[in-house]
């Protein structure tokens, strides 16, 4: 049934060639411009208008499409049975769709198509200088107003359920599909369009898509843009209104010297008005970020483990070498994939400082009782020390205990500061 399409005088595939129909068009100096909606098409469509203009470019076309070995009768049976099969149940009852098409039915473009063939045949009689339609969105260009305002009034008369609204230009300009239209003294200018309902979202630099895919969504965006325009200064504004979109969504629009990694959007110098490149590199800081965050919290939580003086010795080396066991494994998977420090890796370093940390706070916690009961355990032994010297004597290993977890915890968080800056 696709095929069938091409056969319609009227029907535009893309944006691409209704540009090429516009600019073949002799556009004369007092034409009038409109756009045509219909509305609700799909659900307003007569499946018996629509089955009778497929069978009639069927039978007027047969030898120019491939039919696959089916006869017209055959294909039109076809075309029956699966318009009538529309049904559905809701509430224990069963309910048939007796007018217009489903919207998620694959042959709904195409009999909508046909259908609306049909509709705009009275109106292409009338001869205008251009008409032209994208499924239910026409694009025409007439000589005067009156033979604009008798092609509207020709198309709303054909069919009780189907009803058009009418675009004018605003501001001398006239947006339709993805392109605005401006006419003045016989000239056609365009330029690409955004709809202001649109939230220029598209899939942002830090998601998690393929690096591919993000740069082919951005890179055709900005072809787009300067396919669509026909003069420079048209072209200027689409890139611009391009560039204000690709930074909306994290693209920047220029390469920072001392972060080369960020998404980058930058002018080819072989043609500086007619394509963009596109250099996208991976975001390291951001993933370095997201994986070593959950390892920073482990040392935190780490190093207060081996200082907790409820904790023997076994259990402190054994919290100790799993974490430099855990982290060592997690982290040296990733290391030749994250950014360097002159040769070697940043996470190697970030490695290899964490496990001097650990090895340092399990060496201190380990030795302090010893080294304090070397300190203190004399002037314990003697009669006459009072209860007030030996509480003063006391307090100096926990200092010193307080002291250096509170260091090393301050190493841990430098240490992780310098790994994602």
């Amino acid at each position: 049934m696709a095929q069938l399409l091409n056969q319609i005088p009227a029907h535009l595939a893309n944006t691409r060639m209704f540009l090429d129909r516009l600019r073949t068009t002799n556009i004369t100096e007092d034409c009038t411009m409109e756009s045509f909606d219909v509305s609700a098409l799909y659900t307003n469509v007569s499946n018996d208008s629509a089955m009778q203009a497929i069978s009639e470019m069927l039978n007027e076309h047969a030898g120019n499409i491939n039919l696959y070995g089916f006869s017209v009768h055959q294909l039109m049976t076809l075309l029956k049975a699966c318009l009538n099969c529309n049904i559905f149940s809701w509430s224990s009852k069963h309910f048939a769709q007796i007018r217009g098409l489903a919207m998620g039915q694959r042959l709904a473009p195409t009999l909508a198509i046909a259908f609306m063939s049909r509709i705009e045949a009275p109106a292409l009689q009338c001869r205008p200088l251009l008409y032209c339609r994208y499924i239910d969105d026409c694009f025409v260009i007439c000589a005067t107003q009156a033979e604009m305002d008798k092609c509207f009034e020709l198309m709303n008369e054909q069919s009780e359920h189907i009803k058009l609204t009418r675009d004018t230009p605003q501001n001398d300009w006239l947006p339709f599909l993805n392109a605005q239209i401006n006419i003045a003294n016989s000239v056609c200018r365009t330029k690409w369009y955004r709809k202001p309902s649109n939230k220029n979202i598209l899939v942002h630099f830090l998601s998690a898509h393929p690096a591919h895919a993000k740069k082919a969504i951005v890179t055709n965006m900005f072809r787009t843009a300067t396919r669509v325009c026909s003069g420079f200064e048209e072209k200027e504004e689409s890139l611009a209104l391009a560039q204000r979109v690709a930074v909306m969504n994290g693209y920047t629009n220029q390469i920072p010297r001392s972060k080369r990694h960020k998404g980058v959007v930058r002018q080819s110098r072989d043609s500086k008005h007619s394509s963009f490149v596109i250099a996208m590199k991976r975001n390291s800081s951001f993933y370095i970020t997201l994986v070593i965050t959950p390892s920073f919290i482990i040392n935190v939580l780490s190093i207060f483990g081996v200082f907790l003086r409820t904790a023997d010795s076994m259990g402190k080396l054994g919290m100790a070498l799993t974490n430099i066991m855990s982290v060592t494994f997690i982290l040296g998977i990733l290391a030749t994939a994250l950014p360097k420090t002159k040769e070697l890796p940043k996470i190697a370093i970030y490695v290899m400082v964490n496990l001097c940390i650990m090895v340092f706070a399990l060496t201190i916690t380990l030795v302090l009782p010893y080294l304090d009961h070397f300190m203190t355990g004399g002037l314990r032994m003697k009669d006459d020390m009072t209860e007030k010297k030996r509480r003063k004597e006391d307090v100096i290993p926990k200092v010193t205990h307080i002291t250096l977890f509170v260091l090393l915890e301050i190493a841990n968080l430098i240490n992780f500061i310098v790994l994602v800056v």
